[in-house]
């Protein structure tokens, strides 16, 4: 019995004042830019230039206003100008710089690409990328044993010689709809040339499925997967910090090039 009251009184006082606010100095937060440029031939080119925050900061969306940008590629120089924010309906990317609708991103996969940024505040940002040649999309079918819902294959033919990166977009019914299915993965998952990627059930029978293949950078998947993992451990205190794998210098984001190919199916 009196083991037993020394062992409560034990545990009492070590449970006592266990709780301890600690305050902790941190450092100032520099702001940086935040570049998304996503090239494609035949289509204006567009760029955003943003504010980034720090993580206890407001969630709102701050732009870079009245910046200086050139892009350089094979002897031309083209310059982009702000504009109000513009969103393209494939991926859901905003905008707030462009050229005039004239001028067109060139079909060429092999010269880079430069891109120069200098905004009000003095900061120089930098990069350089270029335009992956598309694949085409070989096939397309369903599959189900569901009478609502199918899921879907894609077929293209993978080069067996290089280090590949990839990825599919499924909008169902119209363009400017929600993707159903968006993924991003490596030629690993491929195991023959003709290579072949698969959903889940997840697309309605009798509708319209808008498919898109998108042969990208490798720079460019780092981005996604970064971006991903941040997002997925914020908030989280099991999970690592990520930090974004930017392709710029003097800021943060990406600047990256492709030629999606595309093919309308009706699920059935």
């Amino acid at each position: 019995m009196r083991l037993l009251m020394l062992l409560v009184l034990c545990i009492s006082f070590f449970s006592c004042n266990r709780e301890k606010n600690v305050t902790i100095e941190l450092p100032p937060y520099m702001n940086l830019p935040v570049v998304e440029l996503y090239l494609e031939p035949g289509k204006p080119f567009r760029m955003l230039i943003t504010e980034s925050a720090g993580y206890f900061d407001s969630p709102n969306i701050v732009p870079v206003e009245n910046a200086y940008v050139e892009i350089v590629h094979s002897g031309y120089t083209y310059y982009l100008t702000p504009r109000p924010f513009g969103i393209l309906p494939v991926n859901k990317k905003f905008y707030n710089y462009t050229t005039d609708p004239s001028t067109l991103v060139p079909f060429n996969y092999d010269k880079e690409f430069y891109v120069y940024i200098k905004d009000p505040k003095g900061r120089v940002v930098e990069g350089k990328t270029y335009i992956m040649e598309p694949v085409a999309i070989d096939s397309v079918s369903f599959f189900t044993d569901d009478p609502e819902k199918a899921a879907v294959q894609v077929k293209f033919t993978d080069n067996p010689d290089t280090k590949d990166y990839y990825r599919i977009i499924a909008i169902q019914d119209s363009i400017g709809g929600e993707p159903k299915w968006d993924r991003i993965f490596t030629d690993d998952a491929i195991q023959t040339e003709q290579g072949g990627i698969n959903s889940n059930y997840i697309f309605f029978q009798g509708s319209k499925v808008i498919l898109q293949l998108f042969h990208i950078s490798k720079e460019y998947y780092d981005f996604i997967t970064s971006t991903k993992n941040a997002s997925e451990s914020n908030g989280n205190p099991f999970a690592q910090p990520s930090k974004i794998m930017s392709n710029v210098t003097g800021g943060i984001g990406i600047v990256t090039g492709y030629q999606p190919t595309q093919k309308e199916v009706i699920v059935q």
